[in-house]
């Protein structure tokens, strides 16, 4: 079993805020950042919204702070937010504000290194940020994670997978990652590995339908892929 880091166990035993409805809205918006679909409208938007009304009630909730600015992020670089000034000011200032409040919280450090690789593109910034807050918090999945989608979006596949296994090691259970690095297989037509990625989260979720449409557009293309080779 890992061991916290003194980081770690001083972050766990800090309140990150007093105020309970704060905290409901912030669940209820990391709730849906877990889910399998993770950055579809569906979930970044109703993320947003919940996260916004959290750091509305307690100002000084770093923690929901950093989540927003990461969520900003995400819906920046999928389309699923509009695309605008506005909406890259609100993120650089979400991720500093949490800086601010708790200049050594990991989740704080992560959201401005999205930041860095979402709208500036400044890869080298954004890992060094992303190793800042691999020291800060070694035992979160996220980072790794977070590392997989810049080495994704470089075109470094086999880095990206290395940090896809790293994140799931760390978190076996975690929908959204599996799926990411099912997408990962897709884009490298690992056909086979993106559809039994699918089927992992099709074990710990049963119930959400989503797997299966990506499944069905993953063998489809899968045929194509081979029709098309062969002729």
């Amino acid at each position: 079993m890992q061991k916290l880091t003194r980081e770690e166990a001083q972050s766990i035993a800090t309140k990150p805020t007093d105020d309970p409805q704060a905290y409901d809205a912030y669940l209820r918006g990391l709730a849906y950042t877990l889910s399998s679909g993770g950055f579809e409208p569906a979930n970044v938007i109703p993320a947003q919204q919940h996260l916004k009304e959290a750091v509305r009630i307690d100002p000084k909730f770093a923690l929901a702070w950093s989540l927003l600015s990461s969520v900003d992020s995400a819906g920046y670089i999928t389309n699923t937010l509009p695309r605008t000034t506005a909406l890259r000011d609100e993120t650089r200032i979400a991720a500093e504000t949490a800086l601010r409040l708790q200049p050594n919280l990991g989740e704080a450090v992560s959201a401005k290194a999205f930041y860095h690789y979402v709208f500036l593109k400044d890869y080298d910034t954004a890992l060094r940020y992303f190793e800042q807050a691999t020291r800060l918090l070694p035992s979160d999945s996220r980072i790794p994670e977070a590392l997989a989608f810049v080495e994704r979006r470089r075109g470094r596949w086999e880095q990206s997978d290395a940090y896809f296994n790293r994140a799931e090691r760390l978190d076996p259970r975690n929908v959204r990652i599996i799926g990411q690095h099912a997408l990962l297989y897709k884009i490298l037509r690992r056909f086979p590995d993106a559809l039994r990625k699918y089927e992992d989260v099709l074990n710990i979720t049963p119930e959400d339908p989503q797997p299966i449409g990506r499944q069905a557009a993953i063998f489809k293309r899968w045929v194509t892929f081979l029709v098309l080779r062969r002729s």
